[in-house]
């Protein structure tokens, strides 16, 4: 699914029941011009690596997301931002945090937040 950010503190996605949260972050978050690039967000498809803390290593997403104790059932309904052919934001882990050569600021810090389904309550 194709997003696009202008600026917007959050981008509702209903299609995966969930919404993108923007924050200035100039300390660790996604350079700008990373975001500004076209976005998607697209279900794992294997092989995906991601740097999760400042000089950390790349490591297997499927890796960190079970000694994050995420099962693997769970791990099809949570989206992966990427930004062209780089991951950005891996949902129930956080931010991919190696970006060379980007300007210091302005940079913004990437959230997902799933939003509960909703229940229609039966009429009394």
């Amino acid at each position: 699914m194709r997003l696009d950010w202008r600026g917007e503190a959050r981008i509702v996605v209903p299609a995966w029941r969930g919404e993108l949260h923007f924050f200035r972050d100039d300390t660790f978050g996604v350079p700008e011009a990373v975001l500004r690039q076209p976005l998607r967000l697209a279900a794992r498809s294997g092989g995906e690596r991601i740097v999760l803390r400042p000089g950390g290593p790349a490591r297997a997403l499927k890796q960190a997301c079970q000694e994050a104790g995420i099962p693997a059932w769970r791990r099809a309904w949570l989206p992966l931002l990427w930004s062209g052919d780089t991951l950005v934001l891996a949902a129930g882990l956080g931010m991919h945090r190696r970006w060379p050569d980007a300007p210091a600021a302005p940079r913004w810090r990437v959230e997902w937040h799933a939003r509960p389904p909703s229940v229609a309550m039966a009429p009394h």
